[in-house]
């Protein structure tokens, strides 16, 4: 690794890492890869939704619009807690005016020699057109190849895509999912992915450079995951319309969502391949 990349990389960018106080282990196992940046990696501490009273959690959560992306059902412990932590993570980032933040989960595995590679060359050569990169997402996405970087593509997505255990972020971006991020309305990965909504570009690496480690058990998930409340119905047929109508809802906002995020992409690919054209 060059210096003066290692030089470049310890002035611009700032790594924060989200982990609860109760797992000391998930921070030490991280460190053993994280230790390997050019870049100083700040711990900071995760919310444990648990912890908050069920007042609480009602008064951070638009439940109305919650059920109705997810079919009915509303969000746990955990999935309330890693939002919090996110959120806590932008606000830093904000408040100290930092212009750009790599935010890790502590669960996740990386070569941190690739990691550093990559992060080099988006800041080098893609940062005045990106706003989000992810690094380990889920689900296929419809990529569009936007960019090279490394040997990988870097791609905006026709569909949804989610998981937020490693993600690149600029400080105007942070400003807009910190400015909209109460009441909660979606869990994490599906809201910091709709940069749609502010005219901003969410993109990410394929193939993917960042993994979640399966062989951990998930904090969100060891804390319940989304859930229909307990209503008790007279008769199973209007039980069975009530959450038949829900997750017809959730299909068409879903649905609604990836369209919206699919001409955004197919808008900036052209945009892309037109000037890469012109120039040629």
């Amino acid at each position: 690794m060059c210096w003066n990349k290692e030089e470049f990389l310890k002035k611009n960018l700032v790594g924060t890492v989200l982990n609860l106080k109760c797992n000391p282990q998930r921070y030490a196992s991280f460190l053993v890869s994280a230790s390997r940046l050019p870049f100083k990696v700040i711990r900071l501490e995760a919310q444990d939704g648990a912890m908050l009273s069920e007042a609480d959690q009602a008064s951070l959560v638009d439940e109305r619009i919650y059920a109705r992306y997810y079919g009915g059902k509303f969000p746990s412990q955990g999935t309330i807690g890693c939002y919090l932590t996110h959120y806590l993570a932008w606000k830093s980032m904000v408040d100290q005016s930092i212009p750009w933040m790599i935010i890790f989960e502590d669960d996740v595995i990386f070569c941190p020699e690739t990691l550093t590679q990559a992060l080099y060359e988006i800041l080098t050569q893609y940062k005045k057109r990106i706003d989000i990169c992810s690094f380990a997402l889920r689900g296929k996405g419809i990529p569009f190849s936007i960019g090279k970087v490394l040997t990988h593509r870097l791609c905006a997505y026709g569909r949804d895509v989610y998981c937020a255990g490693a993600y690149l972020l600029n400080l105007k971006s942070a400003r807009q999912l910190l400015h909209d991020s109460f009441p909660m309305q979606f869990q994490v990965d599906d809201y910091y992915t709709q940069t749609w909504r502010w005219n901003l570009l969410f993109t990410g690496i394929e193939p993917r450079i960042v993994h979640h480690n399966d062989a951990m058990v998930s904090e969100v998930k060891a804390r319940g995951g989304r859930h229909f409340r307990k209503v008790h119905y007279s008769f199973p047929l209007r039980y069975t319309f009530v959450y038949g109508i829900a997750a017809l809802r959730s299909i068409i906002l879903r649905e609604y969502f990836n369209l919206r995020r699919l001409f955004r992409a197919l808008s900036y690919c052209i945009k892309v391949r037109l000037k890469a054209n012109y120039w040629d």
